[in-house]
């Protein structure tokens, strides 16, 4: 039918192979809502109007829930206001996903932030700051040394004595989180650049692993001397993730839509 009506307009033929191509391919493109997925019952992404929610495990689930039923308080990370929640879970049998729909209680109308998504915390977030610097000579050496015995990190090596490895700290700690930029990936919809994680304590340094992409903002949730990290991949809608990174890298929480 759209065929027909697309005849029926005087065009160039070669317009006209166009738009039945654009029309043709449009279901396709449709979009998918956005949506946070927990790692853990403590830290989870929401518009603050609610949305869906999915949870690695029911009993994650079933924390967070109870945790909104006694009316504990949860807390946006940026400005650690406090609101309270109501999370509705899927009961059904065949629900392998482990989802639910979350609410915010206690957003007012004119919170200039009510219509974006946030990061919240079931726990007063901490208030320390992350400075973020180049390596200096000492601390290069110092990597350099750490990764000479082993042949994998050659690549990392070149990185590093280019000056393009960064370390994160907090002001009069000695303890470091250091990020080497890694590889890239290029894919139809996703760009990334993945980075490796080193932390550095008075043991020494310590690879941690890897995350998906360049460090975007860092937060103080757990209040141990190294940053939970926020990442945003670059790709054809919102692909955000938050990161622990002192005991190996693991994602704690997720948001994403297309």
């Amino acid at each position: 039918m759209i065929a027909m009506l697309i005849k029926r307009l005087v065009m160039p033929r070669f317009l006209l192979l166009y738009l039945l191509a654009f029309f043709t391919q449009f279901p396709a493109i449709a979009s998918t809502p956005f949506e946070g997925i927990c790692k853990t019952p403590d830290y989870f992404y929401s518009y603050l109007t609610g949305g869906k929610l999915f949870f690695k495990n029911k009993a994650h689930a079933k924390t967070l829930q109870n945790h909104c039923k006694q009316r504990r308080p949860i807390f946006r990370v940026t400005d650690r206001k406090k609101f309270q929640c109501n999370l509705v879970l899927n009961e059904s049998l065949d629900d392998v996903s482990n989802s639910g729909t979350i609410e915010i209680v206690g957003v007012e109308n004119n919170d200039e932030n009510s219509t974006n998504f946030a990061l919240f915390s079931v726990k007063m977030p901490g208030k320390l700051a992350w400075h973020s610097r180049k390596l200096n000579p000492e601390e290069k050496l110092a990597l350099r040394t750490y990764l000479a015995n082993d042949r994998h990190y050659k690549s990392m090596q070149d990185t590093i004595a280019k000056g393009e490895a960064f370390v994160v700290i907090q002001q009069g700690k000695q303890e470091k989180t250091v990020f080497v930029p890694g590889k890239w990936t290029r894919e139809e919809y996703q760009v990334t650049q993945a980075h490796h994680v080193f932390t550095h304590s008075v043991e020494g340094f310590r690879y941690q692993g890897k995350i998906t992409d360049k460090p975007q903002r860092y937060y103080d949730l757990d209040g141990d001397a190294y940053p939970e990290v926020f990442t945003n991949d670059a790709c054809d809608g919102e692909c955000l993730n938050l990161w622990s990174v002192s005991r190996g890298v693991k994602i704690l929480a997720e948001y994403g839509g297309h």
